[in-house]
């Protein structure tokens, strides 16, 4: 792995020392490694991502994105928005939505539990009132 790069394509003698949080493999090609997000192929500016596993960076030699790859269920700007059919839970993370059954099964559940406390209220509220 090259220890400098250029975005400059008119001419690639200029090279830059390699940013520590990225990879650099020789003339523009360079790119985030884990944990940071790169804007674009013309950008060597590098921001470290609010939730670090949700930014795989980029894997020197494979075709990718060069911007960095999000986990999955990540999407976007810092890797920081959830994808379809996931949702945002605490600190920039994404869990994967439940199934539709599941959720009815919860609702149901949920359902049951405050008919019954309802019915304890109204009963105990009764035999105090006799």
């Amino acid at each position: 792995v090259s220890r400098s790069y250029s975005l400059d394509p008119a001419d690639f003698r200029e090279c830059k020392p390699c940013p520590s949080e990225a990879f650099c493999w020789g003339k523009a090609n360079i790119g985030p490694k884990e944990g940071y997000w790169r804007s674009g192929i013309d950008s060597d500016e590098f921001f470290s991502c609010p939730n670090s596993d949700a930014c795989l960076g980029v894997t020197p030699f494979k075709n990718g994105n060069p911007s960095g790859e999000c986990s999955d269920g990540y999407q976007g700007r810092l890797c920081a928005e959830c994808s379809e059919d996931y949702r945002q839970t605490v600190s920039y993370s994404c869990s994967k939505c439940p199934e539709i059954q599941y959720s009815l099964i919860q609702l149901g559940i949920i359902g049951t539990a405050v008919i019954s406390f309802a019915a304890i209220v109204i009963k105990s509220t009764k035999s105090m009132a006799r």
